[in-house]
């Protein structure tokens, strides 16, 4: 795992794990049920980080399941994201290389708009 992203409704955080590593303040975060962390693929995301330092997972909440819940078989962020709000992520940065010293504006924005749009997938499927 290079990066850890998090959204806010007003910004995303780009965490360089592969830099930081992953601090004890991350893992009180990771472990805080009372924080949202919304996703597609959790599980697997989980296991990555876990292999860097164990922590206790709470407070993810899977969008493919609440999707499934809703009627709609997508099970990627960027389907789900054309189905619901009615817009296309470009994914051709999703397999740049996030190992890199410098990350370029392209994969910085694709970064920023995958955490983002999560966020707000979670508010319209809770709607």
């Amino acid at each position: 795992v290079s990066l850890l992203q998090l959204a806010l409704p007003e910004k995303v955080f780009l965490i360089r794990l592969n830099q930081t590593g992953i601090t004890q303040e991350m893992i009180s975060f990771l472990e805080n049920d009372e924080i949202l962390k919304a996703g597609i693929g959790l599980r697997d995301d989980i296991k990555a980080l876990q292999k860097l330092k164990r922590f206790n997972a709470d407070g993810f909440v899977e969008l493919s399941t609440i999707a499934k819940r809703k009627g709609l078989e997508v099970e990627s962020v960027k389907k789900l994201a054309g189905l619901l709000l009615g817009f296309r992520i470009s994914k051709s940065a999703q397999t740049s290389n996030w190992e890199a010293e410098h990350y370029t504006e392209k994969q910085i924005s694709y970064a920023a708009t995958d955490a983002w749009v999560c966020l707000k997938l979670y508010s319209t499927l809770m709607k």
